[in-house]
């Protein structure tokens, strides 16, 4: 090929390759422009009760300016049909149609700048943790004093009303709630007895209060039958596969979207003792998958009793921590929940093991009572006083009241006027919730 014949096709191959690009550019423009100004017309939307899935494009653009040498090229990497399908249990993000802005351009009509590009889709808003805390869907750290409710089944609408309110007048901010029969009887069909716990959610919602659900007691089936699971090694290897996970996945599509909902508790005060501390992990880990492939936005425990009882008699109990990093390792989003009747050791030295790591929860706490039956009023007062130390000094989430009616504890009507066990509650909730 001749040297003249070289120059005459350079020419041409520039002059078309400049046409071409130029041609481009103007179409990248006119694109961004539309996306550039959409910008800000973002309608975010959430939906508890979504159960399809939504599409948002994706427009990613790459140009290049035209070169003035003979050797100009031109790059545009455009891909408008695609789109990130989000998962059933997650929550889309609308992009409203955007319109045109001649602002987006500048003089030389050159493409807007990467900071004008499409917006990102938002973070879905759930309940979660983060450095042994609990944050509410807002992102606001939630701290809580609760009482435990655990003979509603099959009661009157009236009495729980009557009782649910007498719990929110002592400042209470949520209700552990037991769906299992717990001296007290109940619906026997599992849909009935779901239709009946969310008519008892209705309630406690109601009177301005949270609900955390107990699907399972470790001394007892969900209809009252005894049973000692916390010494069943088969149990949490493949027993919990049985009625345990039909009652969870009877329960939580039915109570997923209720208002009042903040987590759920597998097994109250569960333990899997006899060296099979690594099945109660993988026990967790696959029932909380279960629950989040229809709910993936409330929080979720295993129900310890405590640690020290959880790793009684295996490889764990010598080193507590190796424990709660291999739980944090199959769940970061895991909440610890323990049952103190004092404030002595062990239960001390779980709680500051748990600190900072995984948020801790007291589901019972022995204001009045001990497992061996009512205290004497000095050591219901020291618990009482000792409620503030426990969030202060070990930064624990929640408290639960156990057994902590009027009724059962007997000085919130003391005639002296020492120590009414009422007001206390009233101001361990204000000191809490601050």
């Amino acid at each position: 090929m001749s040297k003249a014949t070289v120059s005459k096709n350079s020419i041409l191959s520039h002059e078309f390759t400049v046409r071409y690009t130029t041609a481009l550019i103007g179409i990248v423009v006119g694109m961004q422009v539309s996306c550039g100004s959409g910008k800000d017309d973002v309608n975010r939307r959430l939906d508890y009760g979504a159960n399809k899935s939504e599409e948002v494009s994706h427009i990613e653009q790459n140009s290049a300016d035209a070169n003035s040498n003979t050797e100009s090229s031109a790059e545009v990497d455009q891909n408008p049909d695609s789109a990130e399908i989000l998962p059933e249990t997650q929550i889309a993000e609308e992009v409203a149609p955007p319109s045109p802005d001649s602002s987006a351009t500048s003089e030389n009509n050159n493409p807007i700048s990467p900071s004008q590009s499409a917006p990102t889709l938002p973070q879905i808003k759930k309940w979660h943790t983060r450095s042994g805390k609990i944050y509410d869907p807002n992102g606001k750290e939630w701290r809580g004093v609760g009482a435990n409710l655990s003979n509603l089944m099959g009661k009157s609408r009236d009495y729980i009303n009557n009782l649910v309110r007498r719990e929110a007048d002592m400042g209470f901010n949520f209700i552990r709630l037991w769906t299992p029969n717990h001296n007290s009887s109940g619906p026997v069909g599992m849909e009935d007895r779901a239709n009946h716990i969310v008519e008892i959610m209705d309630i406690i919602h109601a009177n301005g209060m949270q609900v955390m659900l107990v699907f399972w007691d470790t001394y007892m089936d969900l209809w009252g039958n005894s049973h000692r699971y916390y010494r069943d090694v088969e149990w949490f290897q493949k027993g919990y596969k049985g009625d345990f996970l039909t009652w969870v996945n009877t329960l939580v599509p039915k109570v997923k979207d209720h208002p009042a909902l903040f987590m759920y508790q597998l097994i109250n005060e569960s333990s899997c003792r006899e060296t099979c501390a690594i099945d109660y992990i993988n026990m967790y880990v696959d029932s909380s998958q279960v629950i989040r492939s229809m709910d993936p936005l409330h929080l979720i425990s295993p129900g310890g009793l405590s640690l020290t009882h959880a790793l009684e008699g295996n490889s764990f109990q010598s080193d507590k921590n190796i424990f709660v990093e291999e739980l944090l390792k199959a769940d970061d989003q895991v909440v610890w929940t323990n049952s103190i009747y004092n404030l002595h050791a062990p239960n001390v030295n779980d709680l500051a093991v748990l600190k900072n790591k995984i948020p801790t929860i007291i589901t019972e706490y022995g204001f009045c009572m001990s497992s061996s039956g009512p205290l004497p009023k000095e050591q219901i007062q020291d618990n009482t006083y000792g409620a503030k130390a426990v969030f202060d000094k070990w930064q624990v989430s929640g408290i639960a009241a156990w057994e902590a009616t009027e009724t059962n504890c007997g000085y919130a009507n003391p005639t002296n006027g020492e120590f009414n066990l009422i007001s206390e509650f009233k101001e361990i909730a204000s000191y809490i919730n601050r």
